[in-house]
């Protein structure tokens, strides 16, 4: 089996608050709503969420990722006589998919509904919430590419002209998408020593460009070709915002911001008391909503009964924003703080499958999840991989070392040395491979050059194990590496 467990890996590469959460230590779940371990915690929050009411409607914002197994096929028996559970994930699109843990928090999210749905025989989908509200468009049109005969790792660039809007709101024309992948193919192929790579992939990836995207909708398309078959759905909030979803919550924030302030802050004194450090760092100033003002997606800040826009050429009293939100909700969205509430006021959420950051400001929120009757959903972290390819292995044999050993060094170690002393190249591929740009490799790098250069049956093996994985981080290595030996 190419999977290992990387214990070590677990605590270099995550914050103490993620490392010791999945490593259930105690004290750190009174932060929370619920061991993620156990199945009685699952049970437990669907006899809760029996009882909450709903949105109608919520289903309709759902777009399948294709083609259904017979699992799902059951699943859609089940849902003509009940409405669905959902363990959800998201993350912001990005380009050809965004980073390797946009695809491991997928699967988390599958094989997570899959085994409940076995273990409580009630209908679970996966739930995949595209924040295609974000405006960080830096972070999302970058990529690269992993070096297996250059030192560094090969940045992928997609330019666009907008800056400042919803990512979802960004129109990209078929050319550019196309161009981006014709970039792809040659720098991924410049780094085979035999020219042999699956042009079925860049096929696929090509028929996903043929037609006008935004950048939420073109991420979607992609996954929903990588996730086909494994009962995936996707979300879209801009959609929400504007079938009036967000409305009646949107009015409360103003309403009551100051409460969630006073919560969030008796939260934050817990965490600090227990040795961490608050995620999201706050002024007290903030409404909790962002909006959409001239093009730009900015933060809305509050003061007494007024608000403002970060570039203060927009007013309101807290009525007139009211009657604002009432009439044009689609400008206004949450902030990172209260996304996860307005996600989890929509849908029947039994499990969220959350990242590092996600874990800890979710830890400042619990007593707005209390306060608005919501309660928490269980948090299950994300499993974290680091990829291991066959030129790789034949390096760590070379120097007798493993990954965990590499990645520490690297860490520990300036990307350049100012003492002018030339690094091995075959050293420096190691490093540039298991911690590029001085960050975890699931942060940098995309899945399809390595299903490029390894075909569909990298994937299909890769993610058909995935499925057994416990918590935690873990190493797939496939092959046995002679072939790209030097």
């Amino acid at each position: 089996m190419p999977f290992e467990i990387a214990p070590g890996l677990l605590k270099a590469l995550y914050p103490p608050l993620f490392y010791q959460y999945v490593k259930g230590v105690e004290r750190v779940f009174h932060l929370y709503n619920g061991d993620f371990r156990k199945v009685d915690s699952f049970h437990k929050r669907a006899l809760f969420l029996q009882k909450k009411k709903f949105p109608q409607g919520t289903t309709q914002l759902l777009v399948d990722s294709g083609s259904k197994s017979l699992q799902n096929k059951k699943r859609e028996k089940r849902e003509e006589i009940e409405e669905p559970y959902y363990i959800i994930t998201g993350q912001q699109p990005g380009i050809l998919g965004g980073p390797l843990y946009v695809a491991y928090k997928a699967l988390t999210a599958i094989t997570l509904a899959e085994e409940m749905q076995e273990q409580l025989n009630i209908n679970i989908r996966p739930l995949f919430w595209v924040a295609g509200e974000d405006h960080n468009i830096f972070s999302m049109t970058r990529t690269f590419i992993p070096p297996l005969n250059k030192g560094g790792a090969l940045r992928l660039r997609f330019d666009l002209d907008s800056f400042g809007p919803p990512a979802g709101a960004i129109k990209i024309p078929p050319q550019k998408m196309q161009e981006l992948i014709s970039k792809l193919e040659k720098l991924t192929i410049e780094q085979e020593d035999e020219g042999e790579y699956d042009r079925s992939i860049l096929t696929m990836l090509q028929k996903c460009s043929f037609a006008e995207h935004t950048l939420s909708s073109w991420f979607v398309a992609l996954l929903s070709h990588l996730f086909a078959g494994r009962g995936l759905c996707f979300v879209d909030p801009l959609l929400a915002s504007r079938n009036n979803f967000y409305t009646e919550l949107l009015l409360q924030v103003v309403e009551e911001a100051p409460i969630f302030h006073s919560l969030i802050s008796t939260a934050e004194n817990e965490i600090i008391a227990k040795g961490f450090t608050p995620q999201v760092r706050r002024s007290g100033k903030e409404s909790f909503l962002m909006i959409v003002w001239k093009g730009k997606r900015q933060v809305l800040w509050q003061d007494g009964d007024n608000f403002f826009n970060s570039n203060k050429d927009f007013f309101a009293s807290s009525r007139d924003l009211k009657n604002i939100i009432k009439e044009r909700p689609d400008l206004f969205s949450p902030n990172v703080l209260l996304r996860p509430v307005f996600q989890d006021s929509m849908f029947a959420n039994l499990a969220y499958v959350c990242g590092p950051g996600e874990l800890g400001y979710m830890a400042q929120i619990k007593g707005v999840y209390d306060y608005l009757g919501l309660k928490m959903p269980l948090l299950y972290p994300r499993k974290g991989i680091t990829l291991v390819e066959p030129k790789l292995q034949t390096y760590l044999q070379y120097y007798g070392a493993g990954v965990e050993e590499v990645v520490l060094q690297a860490r520990s170690k300036p990307r350049r040395k100012k003492s002018g002393k030339k690094e091995d190249p075959r050293f420096e591929i190691l490093r540039e491979n298991l911690w590029p740009r001085s960050r975890p490799q699931e942060r940098v790098f995309n899945i399809f050059p390595y299903m490029i250069r390894h075909g569909l049956s990298f994937w299909e093996s890769f993610s058909k194990q995935f499925d057994s994985l416990p918590a935690g981080h873990h190493l797939f290595l496939w092959g046995d590496g002679s072939k790209d030996g030097s």
